[in-house]
């Protein structure tokens, strides 16, 4: 035990410690310190404390630290980036661009906590993209799958390969462009394996439509991933194999094997496509609605403007896949136009707008048109090709099919369009 008086200096030694007299902070954690203080030695000081590490979160890409990740302080998108027209938009929020990648970066609208490891507790933007760019950017694809179902008209797939990081990754999903799910390892969690197979990847649907990947693991070096994905419309499985070896630390291929596969399997009957179903009213079959479509539109006066319009090639019909703000859906419209300055000067298209003929026979504007030039100059008798995708909204139920549908149930049938120039001076075509 120190005496009242070694009490007592030190005291006086902490004080002057507190006076900022020394730059460090010295932890007098036995005895012997003690006494070298007191006796003016050399005293060691404390273990200094490690500093709190940064990580970056997986959604937001945002740097933190742990002790500070509160509730909102992550933003994310928490819907795919999909293509709408010529723009790359995100439905949670309608936010988009005409660039994917500037797209990519857009601050994210729906708030929680940072996450440091990529996750499927819900689903954010960044892990489609991370899925995107382990087979884009991947090393090496060692293993793709691809099986047709016909009860849920989508395509289950499958790919494994050595990611740019030099991990192993597995990728499933049940629609190519839609996202799946994703699993990586490096080679020491890979080595680790024993005797024991573990499912790395699961994924089904009460539908029917099943996919399991599992690494088989042994004694040597010699590994192996078994994928096998069975549709809704066939009780065979398709199950393929690739060999899993290590060239240092490195993970290599080996065999690829196909174990099981259902296409020779002949169904006991015969798969018949249905009837198509019509999204509008029947057409009359007896009618040629072609006698009220006009190819051409030449104006001739000098109060409009000098453009001769012709369609160049077929109309394209589709359907938006998400919904907006306000609850709609947009039909689109695609038509290549042919523009001719049919006048002796040079001519400037200043505006460009859509319209649709309603019920009534009234021209109603469209609620949104893109075009690849909305305001260009043309010198004499010159010819631009343009294209012009003209948007109407509607509240009903969507086309199954969003890729290519008809007008809309819910617009007159068939549907009038209408698309107009406007020059410099006011003129229009």
């Amino acid at each position: 035990m120190a005496s009242k008086e070694e009490v007592v200096q030190l005291k006086k030694v902490v004080q002057e410690l507190r006076k900022g007299q020394l730059d460090i902070l010295i932890r007098l954690e036995t005895l012997e310190d003690k006494v070298a203080a007191l006796e003016g030695g050399e005293v060691t000081p404390g273990k200094p404390k490690e500093p709190e590490p940064i990580l970056t979160c997986v959604q937001c890409s945002a740097e933190y630290k742990e002790s500070e990740n509160a509730e909102g302080g992550c933003k994310y998108h928490s819907s795919r980036l999909t293509s709408a027209g010529w723009e790359y938009m995100y439905s949670c929020c309608n936010q988009g661009g005409r660039n994917y990648d500037s797209a990519r970066d857009l601050p994210g609208c729906t708030k929680g906590k940072h996450r440091s490891k990529h996750h499927t507790e819900y689903f954010y933007a960044a892990y489609y993209f991370h899925m995107s760019d382990l087979s884009r950017k991947a090393k090496q694809l060692w293993l793709t799958m691809d099986l047709k179902d016909h009860v849920t008209e989508c395509c289950e797939w499958a790919e494994v390969g050595l990611s740019d990081e030099g991990k192993v990754f597995i990728l499933v999903g049940s629609v190519r462009n839609a996202c799946g799910t994703c699993a990586e390892f490096s080679s020491e969690e890979l080595k680790q394996c024993k005797e024991e197979s573990f499912t790395a990847l699961q994924m089904s649907d009460s539908v029917g439509w099943a996919i399991k990947a599992e690494i088989q693991s042994s004694d040597s070096e010699a590994n192996a991933i078994t994928v096998s994905i069975k549709s809704a419309s066939s009780s065979i499985p398709l199950v393929k194999r690739v060999g899993l070896h290590f060239a240092g630390d490195v993970p290599m291929p080996g065999k690829v094997e196909c174990l099981s596969d259902p296409s020779p399997a002949k169904p006991s009957a015969p798969y018949t496509i249905p009837e198509p179903t019509y999204e509008g009213p029947v057409l009359d079959p007896g009618v040629d609605y072609s006698k009220d479509r006009k190819s051409d539109y030449e104006t001739e006066t000098t109060n409009v403007c000098l453009l001769k319009l012709q369609q160049h090639g077929c109309t394209e019909v589709n359907s938006s896949a998400f919904k907006m703000k306000n609850g709609k859906w947009n039909n689109l419209f695609t038509a290549t136009l042919k523009v001719t300055n049919t006048s002796q000067a040079n001519l400037a298209v200043t505006d460009v707008y859509g319209e649709y003929m309603n019920e009534a026979g009234e021209w109603v504007k469209c609620d949104r048109l893109w075009t690849n030039s909305a305001s260009f100059s043309m010198e004499p008798a010159s010819t631009k090709i343009l294209t012009v995708r003209l948007a109407i909204a509607f509240s009903d139920d969507p086309p199954r099919e969003s890729e290519a549908c008809r007008a809309h149930r819910s617009l007159p049938q068939p549907l009038h369009l209408r698309v107009t120039f406007v020059d410099q001076r006011g003129g229009t075509a």
